[in-house]
C-alpha cells in the first residue's frame, strides 16, 4: 500500500509529520482537533505540562481533562487519552476545543478549528516533546520549564515564583 506524502507508518498507525489533524471536514464544531502525543510521558508529567500552560486539570478514568478560561464567556477544552494507565502511550490521542460556556448544557456549542485552537494544539504538544520526566518517584514532578524536579504539592506555588 501506497501511502500519501507526509505520512509515516508506525507500528500499524499512521501518523502525520505534525502531529495534528483537523478533523469534522473544515466546519465548526466537527469532530476537534486532533493531535498525538509525540513520545510517551507519565500522566504526572503530562498533568504538569498542562498545569505550567495554565490549564486546570482533572484526571477522569480513562482520560486527562483540562480546562483553560478565555475571555468572554469561552475557554479551552483539551483531552488527553491515557487509556486508564500511568503512562501516556506515543500516539495517544489529544483533543482541543474552545467551548462556549454561555450556552452552559449538555449541548453548549464549541469551536473545533480556529487559529487559536491550532496554536494551542502546537504549543501543547511542543511542551510535551520537551517535557522531562521526573525520577519515577511518587508524588515528584520535572517542571517543564526549567526541568527542575520537585514534590508535586510546590509545583504550583514553584509555577507562579520562577515563571510568571
Amino acid at each position: 500500500m501506497k501511502l500519501p506524502m507526509g505520512v509515516q507508518k508506525s507500528a500499524n498507525v499512521l501518523t502525520g509529520n505534525r502531529g495534528v489533524v483537523p478533523r469534522g471536514g473544515g466546519r465548526p464544531g466537527g469532530d476537534g482537533m486532533k493531535g498525538a502525543v509525540p513520545k510517551r510521558v507519565n500522566a504526572t508529567t503530562a498533568e504538569a505540562v498542562l498545569r505550567a500552560i495554565g490549564y486546570r486539570v482533572y484526571r477522569e478514568t480513562f482520560d486527562l481533562v483540562a480546562v483553560r478560561s478565555l475571555e468572554s464567556g469561552k475557554r479551552f477544552h483539551t483531552r488527553i487519552e491515557a487509556h486508564g494507565e500511568p503512562t501516556v502511550p506515543k500516539g495517544a490521542e489529544i483533543d482541543v476545543h474552545i467551548d462556549y460556556l454561555a450556552e452552559r448544557g449538555h449541548g453548549h456549542r464549541s469551536l473545533a478549528e480556529s487559529e487559536g485552537v491550532a496554536i494551542e494544539m502546537e504549543l501543547l504538544i511542543d511542551f510535551l516533546r520537551r517535557a522531562k520526566p521526573s525520577r519515577g518517584a511518587r508524588g515528584f514532578v520535572a517542571c517543564p520549564h526549567c526541568g527542575k524536579e520537585m514534590a508535586s504539592v510546590l509545583f504550583d506555588t514553584h509555577l507562579k515564583l520562577t515563571h510568571h
